[in-house]
């Protein structure tokens, strides 16, 4: 670099950044049904393509104003997460994944003694009547689940806590958690 200034990658213009991509982004892989589960998520490449297209620029113009490595690096992290969220692969398999053990209980298999009781009662519903729609069809999205609220907000808590210990034992051992081998 040309300045002896030297931002840091997780910049706040970074996180702004990231987060009014996420809703063009998010839309965009929404309308399209292209797959979140590949390693490389086509939406967040097309958007961090245009953004270093912008980048070129940029640094031709006012160079002090450029996004470092780092804050292109978390932007594309920021709507790799948000796109894996909304993506019609997550939902197809969440919805199903999270109920099967129960709508297809019989005797015959055994899945009730197998399945339900390791399974927490907050984590997934075992009603019939809710989860038939699943299923059977004749149901919307839109209809209000009051465990579902509990399944997610315990899901975003539990990812936080197990993210944030990752990277304070990271912090306290001084040793890089992530590595994307830049160096």
């Amino acid at each position: 670099m040309n300045s002896t200034f030297c931002r840091s990658s997780v910049s706040f213009r970074a996180i702004l950044i990231g987060l009014l991509l996420i809703i063009p982004n998010n839309y965009f892989a929404i309308r399209t049904n292209l797959p979140a589960t590949s390693s490389l998520i086509y939406t967040a490449v097309f958007n961090i393509f245009i953004l270093s297209l912008l980048n070129i620029l940029i640094k031709r113009i006012i160079p002090d104003l450029a996004f470092n490595q780092g804050e292109i690096a978390t932007i594309y992290v920021m709507l790799c997460a948000s796109t894996v969220m909304v993506a019609h692969d997550f939902m197809r398999v969440m919805g199903p994944g999270l109920t099967h053990g129960f709508w297809y209980a019989t005797p015959e298999n055994e899945w009730k003694e197998l399945f339900w009781d390791p399974i927490p009662s907050w984590l997934t519903n075992n009603e019939k009547d809710v989860i038939s729609g699943i299923y059977e069809g004749e149901s919307s999205l839109y209809i209000s689940y009051s465990k579902a609220i509990y399944f997610f907000a315990g899901l975003i808590l539990g990812d936080c806590i197990v993210g944030g210990t990752w990277d304070i034992i990271g912090v306290i051992r001084k040793i890089p958690i992530y590595t994307f081998g830049l160096g």
